[in-house]
């Protein structure tokens, strides 16, 4: 079986390097024209760029004349510490995430957990990480859980240690409420998966692709924290 596997994933990668198909963005031939298998042209690579400038010290949107922390969150009582986001959700990183969720571009999780890793290794050095858990039914849809399959490369390719412990419970898509509504409507719907330890560890960086209005990491945050973790730091792709 073993054998057989490591021959699958030598046939595809072959594959991948002679018919590498076109650039999700620009729709370039990327023969001879990508990174490490990305299915991104390098010109597109370059143009993703990180958020630079002062940030928000609670959920890391760039500040224009706050002071360390913005307007929205003096008013929210975050369980966790802060949030750390790569990009801004607009424009070509938005379209990436929308091409790795909706149209199946699975190879981008490598590009993202590149990215991650480097802020992982500098800023939570050795801490736990744990995957924000996507629900069943979209799972089911998809076929796959799509910050699942992040933290597996990050686990398996850059060393992290990561542990898949929480469930999401059915919900209404938090995309279709407001801010007040996503705090109501995830509230008591994240438990933990059975055999599980967080405890054990006192400092965990929690794993999302967005950050919109901090609902889903805060309600994974107050579980985690119910069951004695001490400090929780989250991380995700992109803020919007």
């Amino acid at each position: 079986m073993m054998l057989f596997d490591t021959f699958n994933k030598i046939f595809y990668s072959l594959l991948e390097f002679i018919f590498p198909g076109r650039c999700c963005i620009c729709g370039e031939q990327l023969l001879f024209n990508m990174q490490a298998h990305y299915p991104l042209c390098m010109m597109c690579i370059e143009k993703v760029k990180f958020i630079e400038g002062v940030r928000c010290k609670k959920c890391s949107m760039l500040l224009i004349s706050e002071n360390e922390i913005c307007t929205r969150c003096r008013e929210i009582d975050y369980h966790f510490l802060s949030n750390y986001s790569l990009f801004e959700y607009r424009g070509l990183v938005k379209e990436l995430i929308y091409q790795y969720k909706f149209k199946a571009k699975k190879r981008l999780a490598y590009l993202f957990s590149e990215y991650l890793s480097v802020i992982i290794n500098k800023w939570f050095n050795n801490m736990i990480v744990i995957p924000v858990p996507a629900q069943r039914k979209s799972i089911i849809k998809r076929g796959w859980d799509h910050v699942a399959v992040i933290a597996e490369i990050l686990g398996k390719k850059y060393g992290i240690k990561v542990i898949n412990c929480l469930k999401k419970k059915r919900v209404i898509p938090q995309k279709e409420l407001g801010e007040l509504e996503r705090f109501k409507n995830i509230k008591g719907k994240i438990i933990l998966k059975t055999r599980c330890l967080p405890w054990i560890f006192k400092e965990i960086v929690l794993l999302d692709d967005i950050f919109t209005t901090g609902a889903t990491l805060n309600e994974c945050s107050h579980v985690l924290k119910e069951y004695g973790v001490k400090k929780i730091y989250c991380i995700t792709i992109a803020i919007d």
